[in-house]
């Protein structure tokens, strides 16, 4: 297990946060991968929010890091990319399953079949 404390390389420096020890450049990547920020600037994020956490880190720029080399081989990743092709955008408009009206009408019409139909079985079995 690594011992926390500053590496001569800034981004090789260990952190100790939650009682978990890492270097500030894998505490960054890990955060550039598991949060969804749904931005562009995933680890620009990631970056800012390991170095309010782990002093350490401070000296670690985001340049030295090794996120951009983990967004040049893993296509998940790159879905946060200001170059990257937009994703097809969905027209939930186009759909006219979430109209409210018709959701109203087609409960109503459930709603008098499960009637018709128990006083169906009401007369039949009185």
């Amino acid at each position: 297990k690594p011992l926390p404390g500053t590496d001569p390389v800034p981004c090789n420096s260990v952190c100790d946060y939650h009682g978990k020890s890492a270097t500030c450049n894998a505490r960054i990547l890990w955060a550039a991968t598991r949060t969804d920020t749904g931005k562009p600037t995933a680890c620009a994020i990631a970056h800012e929010l390991v170095l309010g956490e782990c002093v350490v880190c401070r000296g670690c720029e985001l340049s030295r890091t090794t996120c951009k080399e983990l967004w040049n081989r893993k296509p998940y990743f790159r879905r946060y990319s200001v170059t990257a092709n937009p994703a097809a955008p969905h027209d939930l408009r186009a759909k006219k399953v979430n109209d409210p009206k018709l959701l109203a009408a087609v409960l109503v019409a459930g709603f008098v079949a499960v009637a018709i139909s128990g006083m169906a079985l009401r007369c039949v079995f009185g």
